[in-house]
């Protein structure tokens, strides 16, 4: 179990009340979530809030953003070398999402800026399907290296794998 943590507005969009503050069971903790406006494309950034790891996604309808979220996990999680059972532990954790607001602006402002570099480089970037692994690594580079070395060591580390990639 785990809490998306939405912006007023997304919460509004998908027309229920914040629910109550659980703590996560999940590995990679609560996640933040933002729009994405790219021309002609309608995104989503979601953000880790134990690792500060960055999602971007297809915006799905709104009620089926946990599952939407964990698919969109998948790949970005085993180029980081986790391994595929303790994937599908994070899912089996992940498969009761539930939606609250967001109270934290600065992180807020940082998963709005992602959201701007990922609409930035969608943009640029050939027309089709997101590449989800491509747009994570893109985001990466935005950020420094220090930052993103950081990323990386700490989701390992909440999976039990050592800083550096297997």
């Amino acid at each position: 179990m785990y809490t998306l943590r939405l912006a007023p507005a997304l919460l509004h969009e998908l027309d229920v009340e914040a629910q109550a503050d659980l703590a996560a069971t999940t590995r990679l903790g609560d996640w933040d979530v933002a729009p994405c406006a790219a021309v002609g494309r309608s995104l989503l950034v979601c953000v880790s809030d134990r690792s500060d790891l960055p999602i971007v996604l297809p915006r799905p309808d709104l009620g089926d953003l946990p599952e939407a979220l964990g698919i969109a996990l998948v790949p970005v999680l085993r180029m980081l070398g986790v391994d595929d059972q303790a994937i599908a532990s994070e899912l089996d954790e992940m498969a009761t999402g539930l939606f609250g607001m967001s109270s934290d602006r600065s992180r807020q402002r940082r998963v709005r800026t992602l959201a701007q570099h990922a609409a930035t480089w969608i943009q640029q970037a050939q027309p089709g399907p997101v590449d989800v692994v491509a747009l994570h690594a893109q985001l990466a580079a935005r950020r420094s290296s220090r930052t993103t070395a950081t990323i990386a060591a700490r989701t390992r580390a909440l999976f039990g794998l050592s800083a550096a990639r297997r």
